[in-house]
């Protein structure tokens, strides 16, 4: 079922980004959110890759094996552990960075990409179209 979300997609409403960013203390990702000129999603086998291409800057991308937990380090040296799989067909990813808890909830809901980010009790709502 993540073969769904496969593809390019344009973003076309984000909603919440300053409030979100703000309360993960990452302000200025606010700005960069809003220059994300496509996403492009690769589904192979169990691993999914996220490449998001922003205006002006590199390319930042996101590798999961669905069922397997990933480690990384983020951009300000702090670890990040997260497991991504599919319940039936949403996608959900979960974890956590440093001592905080996140959570991502992706679906197809009329032809759009709905992408729900949950931390500090605050949502980063994006929504995507195919491009």
């Amino acid at each position: 079922m993540a073969q769904a979300f496969a593809g390019v997609w344009k973003i076309q409403k984000i909603e919440g980004a300053e409030e979100y960013f703000n309360a993960i203390g990452h302000a200025e990702m606010a700005k960069d959110i809003a220059n994300i000129t496509e996403v492009e999603v690769q589904v192979v086998g169990k691993t999914v890759t996220t490449i998001s291409k922003f205006e002006g800057k590199d390319n930042k991308v996101d590798i999961v094996v669905l069922d397997d937990t990933t480690e990384k380090e983020g951009p300000d040296g702090v670890k990040i552990v997260s497991k991504a799989y599919m319940d039936g067909a949403t996608f959900r990813q979960e974890g956590s960075a440093g001592n905080d808890n996140w959570k991502v909830t992706r679906y197809i809901q009329d032809g759009a990409s709905i992408s729900e980010i949950i931390a500090k009790g605050t949502t980063l709502k994006i929504t995507m179209v195919k491009a």
